[in-house]
């Protein structure tokens, strides 16, 4: 779970019943952001270096698609991601 949220990065959210046009527009303009050669060097002077490595729209519905939902590893993962013990082997 920790991976899936950190590999995520900032979520672009939108209100479920989205127009698919509206949907795809704001996809496409994450997509040219991210290889916009300006961005990517604006990025690296920001950062000291750092190359960006960023989820376009469709890994990133991927991703978040397969993180796991069910009670018993959510509660497992609170555990393990909070600040009381760990539970026993």
């Amino acid at each position: 779970m920790m991976r899936g949220f950190r590999s995520i990065g900032t979520a672009l959210l939108l209100p479920p019943a989205t127009p698919k046009d509206r949907v795809d527009i704001l996809k496409e303009a994450v997509r040219k952001t991210h290889l916009d050669p300006a961005f990517i060097t604006e990025y690296r002077k920001l950062t000291g270096g750092d190359e960006p490595t960023p989820l376009m729209p469709d890994e990133q519905a991927k991703v978040v698609k397969e993180i796991p939902r069910d009670a018993e590893t959510i509660d497992l993962f609170k555990k393990f991601a909070g600040t009381g013990p760990l539970p026993p082997r």
